[in-house]
């Protein structure tokens, strides 16, 4: 498994020279076709990181990745960059989106095994796009109790804090419902795990 930090998606990161990038993007950057297509650029930079240092028996990575058989994975606008880096990478064999409004062209057939975990929040008009044009590969399914935050391990650690803390944190409740932490994030492995079982083989 390799993770992305998107440089100015994400929290504060440092990247290989030890710069220090900070999350400043524009309050609408985020949701935009503009930053979909950088994402998408940068993950498809990793794979291409990966085949490299794969082919390289001196590297700590050679000859032991299987580049064969790759699933994408992620939340919120992640998870919009892994549905369409799948369709535009053949490397990409299935994706799954976890609550992410998907940017971009929707108006292609989507021809390869993805998944969609949605919120309760209203359903997200780019789903049903995507459902209509798919060629009996994808699935969508709306996870009980979750709000858009419950995707994330956010809810976990501050109910741990909590519970340790006499000053207890809250939570914003636009964004978490009602699902424990811990429950929500039992459920998203549970299904992860099945979907990439069947789907990147």
């Amino acid at each position: 498994m390799v993770g992305i930090n998107h440089g100015r998606v994400s929290g504060v990161i440092v990247n290989g020279e030890g710069k220090i990038i900070r999350n400043e993007r524009l309050p609408d950057d985020e949701g935009s076709d503009e930053m979909l297509d950088v994402l998408v650029k940068d993950q498809a930079f990793v794979l291409d990181w990966l085949a490299q240092r794969n082919a390289d028996s001196g590297h700590l990575l050679g000859s032991h990745l299987d580049l064969a058989r790759i699933g994408a994975y992620g939340h919120s606008i992640g998870g919009a960059t892994s549905l369409q880096l799948q369709r535009q990478d053949a490397r990409i064999r299935a994706a799954i989106n976890l609550d992410g409004t998907v940017y971009g062209d929707l108006s292609q057939p989507w021809s390869k095994p993805f998944l969609i975990l949605a919120s309760e929040r209203p359903t997200d008009p780019s789903y049903l796009a995507i459902m209509k044009l798919q060629r009996n590969v994808g699935s969508s399914e709306v996870l009980a109790g979750f709000g858009h935050g419950d995707f994330s391990d956010v809810k976990f650690y501050v109910e741990q804090y909590n519970r340790n803390n006499p000053v207890k944190k809250g939570l914003d409740p636009e964004m978490f419902f009602s699902v424990r932490g811990e429950d929500a994030l039992r459920l998203v492995r549970e299904k992860t795990r099945v979907f990439f079982r069947t789907a990147v083989k």
